[in-house]
């Protein structure tokens, strides 16, 4: 896991801003900052990293489910359900 997970989706949607925001009030601390910004060191700790695993996944998860395509990009990789 590195630091600035979900920065691509992040950038071009909104749907993956509010999914991290989301997280960050369940948690009660700004889990985003520290999955865009890291330290890596201090994201890589299990109870840091377990949230930030489920926070990115739903990121994805509710992007995609926006896009009329079903794809999402991610960085400069493309995430595509299959039919």
């Amino acid at each position: 896991m590195i630091a600035r997970i979900n920065l691509g989706l992040v950038e071009h949607y909104p749907t993956a801003r509010a999914a991290l925001e989301e997280a960050d009030a369940v948690l009660g601390f700004a889990l985003s900052r520290l999955m865009l910004d890291g330290p890596e060191t201090e994201l890589t700790d299990t109870i840091n990293a377990q949230p930030a695993l489920m926070a990115a996944s739903m990121a994805a998860m509710r992007t995609g489910s926006r896009d009329g395509r079903g794809c999402v990009w991610c960085g400069r990789r493309r995430l595509c359900r299959r039919a």
